[in-house]
């Protein structure tokens, strides 16, 4: 199983939703997230694609949509701090995350999260 992590982000957004009063005006572009960042993951992202029969788990694909990426959603925080997810959003995941982790250990196992 490979774990994929988080897209990380440049500027604390707990701050930002503080100062600016708006999730939406501190959500980042996909193309603005930490380059050395971008690089890993794409090269993680090949490695699984190529050698298959690999679980990933990553939670891209449910932060970001449409190349923006979320600091908040539905009044809840995403994120503690640019790179940890919040508590409250983490377990909003426990059913989906059950799931990929009881198919994952039963061989039957696929990508929870990410768009791989």
């Amino acid at each position: 199983m490979d774990d994929l992590g988080n897209p990380g982000l440049n500027d604390d957004p707990v701050v930002c939703v503080a100062e600016t009063r708006s999730a939406e005006e501190c959500a980042v572009e996909e193309d603005e997230l930490p380059e050395s960042q971008r690089r890993s993951r794409a090269v993680e992202e090949a490695v699984v694609a190529e050698v298959g029969g690999v679980s990933s788990f990553g939670t891209t694909g449910l932060i970001c949509h449409d190349g923006v990426c979320d600091v908040a959603r539905d009044g809840v925080m995403i994120y503690v701090d640019p790179g940890h997810l919040s508590q409250e959003f983490t377990r909003s995941l426990h059913d989906e995350l059950l799931a990929f982790l009881e198919a994952s250990l039963a061989g039957t196992g696929g990508h929870f999260g990410d768009r791989t």
